[in-house]
């Protein structure tokens, strides 16, 4: 069985929205009557995308708080708390990306909060000259040593390694520190607006002069999700399929991050089934439940050991039932316009 964990953010149910047959402002379905395609809009971003971020935020902080405990007096009793507090702040980043829009979006919030890691360059940096101050983490650091991944990969060391080199947790205190100010910044943006811009909660119910439609705000959602789906089965079915011996390309804690991500998934279609068949919202809700089972017996970190190629293949073909159904079913019920494929940007 797959080591990974179910990090479920404290999100509260999802009003997503939609109606295959109508515009913006058409009613949804008798189960929820009255209720209009913005109306459900709002209820997402008031009620779980703002939330979320919020979520998002306050781990961060917290994550960097551990760290400080543990630099501060380093020792197992000090770390086995951080590890569990970056994993806390990494997973509740990932469970946002269902509604990786607005604020995190334009700032490119991923390429300095979870690009994919690169361990050994970690290592080499580290080895080094790393960077220990936050302006330099954000401004002259690779995407690929920075962000949650460097963080947790930096605290797979022992308690020792934090005493016994001081540029580990220099290192470290900044790469927190620039994720505490990004998650921040999303969610600031989300709340208040950032630079003189509205607030996005605004903007993507439908206010000022850049207002989103309740159509562009579900066209973003499910696309987005979809290009999650597309990317995940695509690098777990090259585990399966590999040589024995083969390097793949599985980003470090790729499991733990897709686990985090059904957070978000279930979530939104919990509320869903206001708006769609019931018989549509339970097959989604099946299989978002079989792929959280895949890789629920988990410790409570991250780990960077790969799966087996059989159990990669198992949730890759769990993972594509899922984007299956939400790309022909879901789609067609929501009216959705699918866009380009996101995956050859950040991940």
């Amino acid at each position: 069985m797959i080591r990974s964990v179910a990090i479920r953010s404290s999100l509260v149910a999802l009003a997503l929205v939609g109606s295959g047959c109508g515009g913006d402002g058409e009613k949804a379905t008798d189960s929820t009557p009255g209720m209009t395609r913005e109306e459900a809009v709002g209820a997402f971003v008031s009620e779980v995308v703002v939330p979320a971020n919020e979520v998002a935020a306050d781990s961060a902080e917290a994550a960097a708080s551990a760290v400080a405990a543990l630099c501060a007096s380093p020792s197992e009793a000090s770390l086995v708390p951080a590890r569990a507090a970056v994993a806390a702040g990494w997973g509740a980043w990932r469970a946002t990306d269902t509604f990786d829009m607005g604020p995190a979006m334009d700032r490119r919030s991923t390429s300095v909060v979870s690009y994919k890691v690169d361990p050994e360059k970690v290592d080499v940096a580290l080895a080094a000259t790393p960077p220990t101050d936050p302006e330099t983490v954000r401004n002259r650091t690779s995407s690929s040593v920075r962000g949650y991944g460097a963080a947790w990969h930096l605290l797979t060391a022992d308690a020792a390694a934090f005493a016994g080199q001081p540029q580990r947790c220099a290192y470290l205190s900044a790469v927190l520190a620039v994720i505490v100010e990004e998650a921040g910044a999303v969610r600031d943006g989300w709340t208040d607006g950032l630079d003189g811009a509205p607030a996005f909660r605004e903007t993507a119910t439908g206010s000022g002069s850049d207002a989103l439609t309740s159509t562009d705000v579900i066209d973003a959602v499910v696309n987005m999700q979809l290009s999650q789906l597309e990317t995940s089965a695509k690098l777990l079915t090259a585990v399966a399929e590999a040589e024995p011996g083969s390097t793949h390309e599985l980003p470090a804690g790729e499991l733990f991050q897709l686990s985090a991500q059904m957070g978000g998934f279930s979530a939104t279609y919990d509320r869903l089934g206001d708006l769609l068949d019931p018989a549509l919202v339970k097959t989604v809700a099946k299989e978002i439940a079989t792929i959280e089972r895949l890789l629920s017996e988990a410790s409570m970190l991250p780990s960077e050991v790969d799966p087996t190629a059989a159990d990669a293949g198992e949730v890759a073909e769990a993972v594509e039932a899922l984007r299956s159904t939400i790309a022909t079913e879901v789609v067609s019920a929501l009216d959705v316009t699918i866009s380009f494929s996101e995956n050859d940007g950040d991940s």
